[in-house]
């Protein structure tokens, strides 16, 4: 039987962060479009910068969060699923500190002003 957990990242199983294979395929698929003749939300950035091959627009537009809305649904073996948006992810996590990164009890308005002033106090 197939379940969704909603929208919201607080009832998700999964952490909130894109693998390099959801984002390739979601870049991928913009660029397809852009291939068709869909129009890019950026196309003042593409005649800025001088984009002109469709992989370059759709990564621009991942970057900057100005792709069309989107789904990404993760799959389990048991037929169970989760629905992820855009919105829903993190940022990248590379930008992640790696001491912060299986930390999952940090509370939503933890702010980076606040890790700061947490790294001076350990010192």
């Amino acid at each position: 039987m197939e379940q969704l957990f909603g929208n919201s990242p607080s009832k998700k199983e999964t952490l909130p962060y894109m693998t390099i294979f959801e984002k390739a395929n979601v870049i991928k698929k913009r660029a397809e479009q852009l291939d068709n003749g869909y129009k890019s939300n950026i196309e003042n950035i593409v005649k800025k910068e001088g984009l002109t091959k469709s992989d370059e627009i759709a990564e621009r537009e991942f970057i900057l969060g100005k792709l069309p809305p989107y789904e990404i649904r993760r799959e389990w073996g048991d037929g169970s699923f989760e629905i992820w948006t855009h919105k829903d992810f993190n940022p990248r996590l590379e930008d992640i500190p790696e001491e912060e990164l299986f930390l999952n009890d940090f509370p939503s308005s933890y702010t980076k002003n606040e890790k700061k002033k947490d790294k001076k106090e350990k010192k």
